[in-house]
């Protein structure tokens, strides 16, 4: 559990009013015995800055009623109970059979919660994978459409950080990955996709089955 002091507090606040991923608000019932994770992996643990990840976490976690809390000034105790309540109206999600939740509200819910993910993948791997790959993954794709429309049900805002072929699928493997990264290479670097091509009088690639390079 983190150790929460008047300057821990004051870097929490100053983490929170200063990210844009937890300032907007959602309408939904607030549940005091809600649990929240505690408890990051190493990879995240390795990040100095804060994210918002750490941020939402470490707000969470926050005590007011132990010990820890009682050195922090009362104004600085307010401030982060506050952001405790607008945490939760943003991100618990508990619908019921008498008050079920939209399907625009869950999405706009879901796409929040996988960015908030997305962006601490992205830090935590930055420092161990430099890889081409790597970074088209984390970068907008070229041909995604990111009007804005009325009641859209896209992640736009992912859209705009992160590659479409991860938000599609940014909790498991995809069963066509291979397909996958091979379009996405050829989006990206479509002359590298072409010199990988075998002799064009084959008419299967030996790592991609029977992925062939429009570009042939």
């Amino acid at each position: 559990m983190k150790t929460f002091t008047s300057k821990s507090v004051e870097k929490l606040l100053q983490s929170f009013n200063n990210d844009p991923r937890l300032q907007a608000l959602d309408d939904t019932t607030i549940l005091s015995d809600e649990q929240y994770p505690i408890a990051f992996d190493a990879l995240i643990m390795r990040i100095k800055d804060p994210i918002t990840l750490t941020t939402t976490v470490d707000t969470l976690n926050y005590d007011d009623a132990s010990t820890q809390a009682q050195g922090i000034p009362a104004i600085m105790r307010t401030q982060l109970k506050e952001k405790q309540v607008k945490l939760r109206d943003l991100l618990q999600l508990n619908p019921t059979i008498d008050n079920p939740l939209d399907e625009l509200t869950y999405s706009h819910w879901i796409h929040r919660v996988t960015n908030i993910c997305l962006d601490a993948a992205q830090m935590a791997l930055t420092a161990v994978d430099t890889s081409p790959g790597m970074k088209y993954l984390f970068a907008p794709s070229d041909t995604a459409d990111n009007t804005v429309r009325r009641g859209d049900k896209r992640n736009v805002e992912g859209q705009l950080l992160y590659h479409t072929m991860l938000l599609k699928s940014p909790w498991e493997l995809p069963v066509n990955y291979r397909d996958l990264v091979l379009d996405l290479m050829a989006e990206k670097d479509p002359y590298l996709i072409t010199r990988a091509q075998p002799d064009p009088n084959y008419p299967y690639d030996e790592w991609g089955e029977e992925y062939i390079s429009s570009d042939r």
